[in-house]
């Protein structure tokens, strides 16, 4: 989210994780059943996310695969191993 400052309400915002059952559970096409806490936490930042924009702001989100060479999928990783 901290990204997303400074940016205009109505930018369009393209989310790419690299995991389609964490996509899955916070757009609620897929019901979790482990992980609550995570799934809850993930929910409310999109829900934020989403309270920001306006209705010309989108946002979409984009499966990309993992541990292939994907430069910002590449960025996220090195960020959560540091923490």
């Amino acid at each position: 989210m901290g990204s997303l400052r400074g940016s205009k309400k109505d930018t369009p915002i393209v989310i790419r994780p690299d995991s389609q059952l964490a996509m899955g559970w916070i757009i609620g096409d897929i019901k979790a059943n482990t992980n609550q806490n995570l799934v809850k936490t993930g929910k409310e930042i999109y829900k934020k996310l989403i309270s920001q924009r306006t209705c010309k702001g989108k946002v979409w989100w984009k499966w990309v695969k993992g541990h292939s060479d994907h430069l910002r999928n590449d960025q996220a990783d090195r960020l959560a191993d540091e923490g």
